[in-house]
């Protein structure tokens, strides 16, 4: 199935297997071909999560962006997806496409986002030209003179390192991050197209990481971290110019920066200054959802505790906490 037109990389078997090996979900597939076919025409994946706290429910698929279904039978698998929610006694049914269309009957729109994405086609020239002036431009030139350097690595010390600006990272917006094993998984799975950039210091130290997955013509980026100590030298900025510029090289058409939340203005203004260009998109869910209120107790009180949490606590938190999540 990930080699459909329309695949993402979260439609490939190394990212289901990163998802089962970390969290234990149980990846599921529905297709109309018939089961010794060589290969699939259509196809609608999703993983089982079976958790005491948030209940059984189908995802397709946890910890994506967007997995929507592939083919041209997407109605007829929408259904039997349903079919299997309802007859199997699960709490729920998502499914995220990564665009923007009416659910299919039985199904309601759930949650909302942003997708972003970069036309590499367009040449150096015109992408750097397209960063914003001042806020990323000026910010790449800094890094030059502050001496940062990139480095694709690769070793699992690398890994932990990005892990530790990831936890800060997270702290700062409130979150607990997810477990290392999880980056420890996604790199053993996408052995060949899992990449890890750090942006060092002249002393080498990491100051800011990006992680990058390859599919097909398409560059996704995944995850990003930085020590806001330095965010003066550039670094993020200095990093997806990097990616921009090594991407088209290598051949590659498009950069996708994957979601952010409608009411993520801070994120949604930065990927535009790279130059992106950001379409809607809704997820689907059974039976329908009501979001719930911003600025409850339960947010009140997580934003205090990834606040004054010691780093080893938050990160067993985070161990502890995303399986059950999805």
């Amino acid at each position: 199935m990930n080699k459909h037109p329309g695949a993402t990389v979260f439609h490939t078997a190394a990212w289901l297997a990163a998802l089962e090996r970390t969290y234990g979900y149980r990846p599921r597939a529905l297709t109309t071909a018939p089961p010794a076919s060589p290969a699939l025409a259509d196809g609608l994946v999703f993983c089982e999560i079976r958790s005491p706290w948030t209940g059984r429910r189908l995802v397709s698929l946890p910890f994506s962006d967007y997995c929507g279904p592939l083919g041209d039978d997407a109605g007829l698998l929408t259904r039997e997806a349903l079919a299997l929610t309802k007859n199997g006694g699960f709490r729920y049914l998502e499914i995220r496409p990564g665009y923007d269309a009416k659910p299919p009957d039985g199904m309601a729109e759930g949650p909302g986002f942003y997708r972003h994405t970069i036309d590499l086609t367009a040449g150096p020239e015109t992408l750097y030209r397209n960063l914003h002036k001042d806020s990323i431009a000026r910010k790449v030139r800094r890094a030059g003179r502050e001496g940062l350097r990139i480095g694709r690595e690769t070793d699992r010390s690398a890994i932990h390192e990005f892990h530790r600006l990831f936890l800060v990272t997270r702290r700062r917006h409130g979150y607990p991050p997810p477990p290392v094993q999880w980056l420890d998984n996604l790199f053993a799975t996408h052995a060949d197209t899992a990449s890890l950039h750090l942006a060092r210091k002249p002393d080498g130290q990491a100051v800011a990481g990006i992680v990058l997955l390859r599919h097909s013509r398409t560059i996704y980026y995944k995850y990003g971290a930085s020590d806001e100590r330095f965010h003066a030298m550039g670094g993020m900025p200095l990093l997806f110019w990097d990616a921009m510029e090594s991407a088209h090289q290598a051949g590659f058409e498009t950069l996708d920066l994957g979601r952010s939340d409608l009411d993520g203005a801070g994120l949604i203004e930065f990927k535009e200054k790279l130059g992106a260009s950001g379409k809607r998109i809704s997820y689907w869910r059974y039976p329908s959802v009501t979001a719930g209120a911003k600025g409850s107790t339960g947010e009140a009180v997580r934003k205090w505790c990834c606040a004054h949490l010691p780093d080893s606590a938050l990160a067993w938190a985070g161990a502890r906490l995303y399986p059950h999540i999805g």
